[in-house]
């Protein structure tokens, strides 16, 4: 949600704009579906929890797809600086410590200051 959050910030979408919305533009979910990837799956491998993450994944993936959800990412975007810094930077740090070796550069420039 955060991510999909500051690409909506990040490139001006529509006000109204939902998840489900944003999740059938093929370059911005290809987007996503690379983050998790590269950028995420490989912290979680690297301690010992690759599955399960892969699972959570595909919960998330289904969670994120239900035309039955309506959730604006407005909403999603109150206080995103502050949710940004809780959950993207924990992450960082721990693929530091494990020396992952993933440059995790959607991570790093979600956390850029806009500009």
């Amino acid at each position: 949600h955060s991510f999909l959050a500051e690409r909506w910030l990040r490139d001006g979408r529509a006000a109204d704009e939902t998840v489900l919305q944003v999740m059938q533009v093929e370059a911005l979910r290809t987007e996503l579906e690379a983050l998790w990837r590269d950028e995420m799956l490989p912290v979680f491998a690297a301690l010992g929890m690759g599955p399960a993450a892969e699972d959570y994944l595909v919960e998330l993936r289904e969670r994120l797809l239900n035309p039955f959800l309506e959730h604006r990412l407005s909403e999603i975007a109150l206080n995103h600086a502050q949710k940004k810094q809780r959950r993207f930077a924990p992450l960082l740090a721990l693929c530091r410590q494990l020396d992952v070796g993933a440059p995790q550069h959607r991570l790093h420039a979600a956390l850029a200051p806009p500009g």
